[in-house]
């Protein structure tokens, strides 16, 4: 029996995946969402698009229940979903990412929800760049500065119409919309391209933290390192592979460890499975305190908006490295003065070099004695937000199911295991 919307009033979330099948940050902030809704009673409906395009896939989009798989169908068909339990009230739009969305296809959508109110939450930069992270070709962080040809010649991810597009679906519904960003630095990075939203913005992180915790990892024999969260050049792996690399060459007297659901090769570095899920979200705090890890090394190669793995380091007490550009993480870190904001690579293999500077600064920061906190828990002010009410009306919506949508459906569930 195909899942129904559980309470009368309901969110409709938009973005670019079924994020019951996802791993990604914004995947766990959609669900911390849901969550959060779901135990005020109300209902969250969760669409996506299969994939971009102009083939029959790009017409279909997967549809999500309070957490449960319902199936796929054609937006016409969503509409008519909607329609169909017309004794439920549309109380707001949430707008998560619009990764392989279809303009037309999002006015049609939006259009059919009334007046509600429209928030549209900020997980990365895609409202300004086609490549969300803000890194040149796929390769180095480029700058806050508005894109131009300037800027951006030569790099494949320019495209003129990005902004274009954006800035004309923000001004069609600019009444109803507003902006959530998860840290005052997306805010604040966010409004050099749009700086006419300012007044239209607010910061909701996606934790709070929970009382402190009262122990610091030891350094009295040794220093333990980690590299913490997945392998990936854009999250730091390459700078991390030469810092690993330096510690062979100069017999530096560290233990690395890289906790992730990822492995390391190298031979001095011990890999310690980690995978937080919906159902373990303490797995990478636990792992870091039982692993006794003093540094966690997060030298992303864009700027992060939020990192869970900063809060994840804070909360076991470890002294964070990291770059400049590496976002969020670097202005938490100044802020709560628990590591160290290094400019570049090589800063960080000089750093590190002095093992005299490093054991002292970890020293300075223990005895400094400001904790981090014992754990985190879902931020709920989101609950704060004002929502709206929309009822649908039985209207002639048209909709064409076609065997072919039915077999798409099919294959879906059986690679997604679902």
């Amino acid at each position: 029996m195909k899942p129904r919307i559980i309470y009368k009033n309901f969110i409709l979330s938009i973005s670019f995946g079924n994020f019951l099948k996802g791993n990604g940050g914004t995947d766990l902030a959609i669900s911390e969402q849901m969550k959060i809704f779901n135990d005020k009673g109300i209902s969250y409906v969760q669409i996506a698009p299969i994939k971009p395009g102009n083939d029959i896939y790009s017409k279909l989009y997967t549809i999500v229940l309070d957490g449960h798989f319902y199936g796929i169908d054609t937006l016409n068909g969503i509409i008519r979903l909607l329609i169909f339990n017309n004794d439920h009230i549309l109380v707001s739009v949430f707008i998560n990412h619009l990764n392989k969305w279809r303009f037309n296809d999002l006015i049609n959508i939006l259009n059919s929800t009334g007046e509600v109110p429209i928030y549209y939450f900020l997980h990365d930069f895609y409202t300004i760049c086609q490549n969300g992270n803000f890194l040149r070709n796929g390769n180095e962080f480029c700058g806050f500065e508005k894109p131009s040809k300037k800027k951006c010649s030569g790099c494949v991810f320019y495209n003129q119409t990005t902004i274009t597009k954006y800035k004309s679906i923000f001004l069609m519904y600019y009444k109803r919309l507003h902006f959530v960003a998860p840290s005052e630095f997306v805010k604040n990075a966010w409004l050099i391209t749009y700086p006419e939203y300012n007044s239209k913005i607010t910061v909701i992180p996606h934790q709070v933290p929970i009382s402190n915790n009262n122990i610091f990892p030891s350094i009295e024999e040794t220093v333990n390192i980690a590299y913490v969260g997945a392998l990936r050049p854009y999250k730091g792996s390459k700078v991390w592979e030469v810092f690993q690399k330096l510690c062979v060459t100069r017999n530096l007297p560290y233990n690395l460890f890289c906790l992730s659901k990822d492995s390391s090769h190298a031979e001095n570095v011990k890999n310690i499975k980690v995978n937080v899920t919906q159902n373990n979200p303490c797995a990478m705090v636990d792992a870091l305190k039982k692993n006794n890890i003093a540094i966690v090394f997060l030298c992303s190669a864009c700027p992060e908006t939020y990192s869970y793995t900063y809060q994840e380091a804070h909360a076991a007490n470890a002294f964070v490295i990291t770059l400049r550009d590496s976002g969020n993480i670097a202005y938490q870190v100044e802020k709560n003065s628990n590591g160290k904001v290094l400019d570049n690579t090589q800063q960080i293999l000089d750093y590190f070099s002095d093992v005299h500077k490093v054991v002292t600064d970890l020293k300075e920061f223990q005895n400094r004695g400001k904790l981090g906190p014992f754990t985190f828990e879902t931020n709920k002010e989101m609950l704060n937000l004002p929502l709206g009410e929309h009822k649908y009306k039985d209207e002639n919506i048209k909709s064409k199911w076609h065997l072919s949508y039915y077999l798409i459906e099919k294959l879906y569930r059986i690679k997604n295991n679902i």
